[in-house]
């Protein structure tokens, strides 16, 4: 007959050896019979399983951001180009004058910023100086005798007319003040009074400025603003008068403006919008796509190790 106790024995011998086993640190559960192993639940494996769900959300919005791009109201910008002195070829060749007019463009530019081109502008086309201001712009072109002036507008006609005002506005700017038919003396007054007012208006900044600092109550920030403003238009208009008697009494003669190239048409931002409202929404579709398809894969990570819990 079979040792019934001798069985028994190595049979409870066998449980505590798995039981043991099932305890120590190096034991691994068997994997149940047809249940694949865990996989990786990355970032990168959650976009390779799910490449559509990364993908459509940036398919959509890219679409979303090219119609809203396109809807969106474009601005018109319209450039005209000026010289500053004569264009001839013995007046260019005469020395010193075409860097005396290199300075006079840096001034002229920067003439076009101020009241003496907005005031005239803002009243021949009906807008606001501030909208006048805010909507020109002028820039010397490095080591040439040449700016230009930018109109920009919700319209290719006003932008045009914006700036071939703001070029008329410069050119009557430069004949009155310039004083083409006066000579050196009447420049160099000219000059003269220019640059004491300026010298006065900084003065009259720099006080109320020191007031304000001291606590003065009756000077306020605003006022410090538009002395401060007031005396840097004094010093362009007393540095385009120094230019332009340096010039005429170099040269014996007085620099012109001559209007290469008025604003005939204008330009929009519109392809611009686009292309940024584009690239916008192909950016956050590519994040919301990431997000979605990692979500989902966590998701069935989750799934994953429960079923195999089970099992």
């Amino acid at each position: 007959m079979p040792d019934y106790d001798s069985t028994a024995t190595y049979g409870n011998q066998a449980l505590e050896d798995q039981d043991g086993a099932a305890h120590s640190p190096e034991w691994v559960r068997p994997q149940s019979a047809g249940v694949p192993p865990p996989t990786s639940t990355g970032l990168g494996r959650s976009i390779a399983r799910h490449p559509f769900l990364a993908i459509l959300p940036a398919i959509f919005l890219l679409a979303a951001g090219i119609v809203a791009g396109s809807k969106k109201h474009p601005t018109y910008s319209a450039n005209a180009m000026i010289n500053v002195g004569r264009s001839d070829i013995i007046t260019q060749a005469t020395p010193g004058y075409v860097q005396a007019a290199q300075v006079l463009a840096t001034s002229y530019s920067r003439v076009v910023m101020s009241e003496h081109v907005s005031l005239p502008v803002a009243r021949q086309l009906g807008e606001p100086v501030g909208t006048v201001n805010s909507n020109l712009t002028a820039v010397p072109i490095p080591n040439e005798p040449t700016f230009t002036i930018t109109g920009t507008a919700s319209s290719a006609g006003q932008a045009v007319k914006l700036t071939n005002a703001a070029v008329k506005a410069v050119v009557h700017f430069a004949n009155v003040s310039q004083t083409q038919q006066g000579g050196p003396s009447q420049l160099l007054t000219h000059y003269i009074s220019t640059q004491t007012k300026a010298d006065a208006d900084h003065a009259k900044a720099a006080s109320l400025a020191a007031k304000l600092a001291s606590g003065v109550s009756q000077v306020t920030q605003a006022q410090v603003t538009r002395a401060q403003v007031a005396a840097q238009v004094a010093t362009l208009q007393a540095q385009a008068a120094a230019d332009a008697y340096s010039t005429l009494v170099q040269n014996g003669v007085a620099p012109v403006l001559d209007v290469f190239q008025p604003a005939t048409g204008a330009s929009s931002n519109r392809k611009t919008n686009i292309e940024k409202y584009a690239v916008v929404g192909v950016v956050a579709g590519l994040v919301l796509g990431v997000c979605l398809a990692a979500f989902v894969g966590g998701l069935e990570a989750r799934r994953e190790r429960r079923r195999l819990a089970v099992a």
